[in-house]
């Protein structure tokens, strides 16, 4: 099958509701539309993950993604400034957002890939969605498609082949205070960030 039919059946997979699994530049990935409670249990119960940790969203833009957020000047620029790229900034939800997406916090995760293959299920599906590292929860990520369907033998509506580039899972960067603050180390360092933050400043 050609990588864009793997990518179309992907996004349809998720816009109805389904799990898709594939590459992006950091690690594989597994995720469902944004916008159904249903796929969002059954992607927590594939992952054997605890309910209470929230899943980041993944756009295809960071101009889609501030239809979600409520974020100053400064800090859409920050965005901007590492996006696409290996970088998951976590900013105010724009209330109200389907529990799914913050699970009451009233804040998200905001990935735009550079992997050009995840984009591309992104825009297949038509929507943001919620993508996690594809593994079971406390495992290592899988980092190829063969891992992933280890993984998950069942479940998963569609597969999508491809490489992980940097092979690490992304820098998540906390903006929701007055400076931005580093949750996880991943291939970008907060040093760099803030670099950029005094910058726009």
């Amino acid at each position: 099958m050609l990588l864009q039919e793997e990518i179309n059946l992907a996004g349809k997979a998720m816009r109805d509701g389904k799990i898709a699994v594939f590459p992006t530049e950091t690690v594989y990935g597994i995720g469902v539309v944004f916008d159904s409670e249903i796929a969002y249990k059954n992607l927590v119960k594939i992952k054997k993950r605890s309910p209470d940790k929230p899943f980041s969203m993944m756009f295809e833009s960071v101009s889609q993604a501030e239809r979600f957020i409520v974020a100053d000047p400064r800090r859409i620029a920050l965005m901007e400034a590492f996006l696409p790229g290996q970088v998951t900034f976590l900013a105010k939800a724009r209330l109200p957002i389907p529990h799914s997406c913050d699970l009451g916090t009233g804040v998200i995760g905001i990935r735009v890939p550079a992997s050009e293959t995840a984009a591309g299920v992104i825009m297949s599906c038509g929507k943001p969605c919620l993508v996690t590292s594809a593994n079971i929860a406390g495992k290592p990520s899988a980092l190829s498609l063969e891992e992933a369907k280890a993984y998950f033998p069942e479940g998963v509506a569609a597969f999508v082949h491809g490489e992980c580039s940097s092979k690490l899972a992304t820098t998540i960067i906390d903006i929701t205070g007055d400076e931005p603050r580093l949750v996880r180390q991943g291939a970008v360092s907060l040093e760099t960030v803030n670099e950029e933050w005094r910058k726009l400043g």
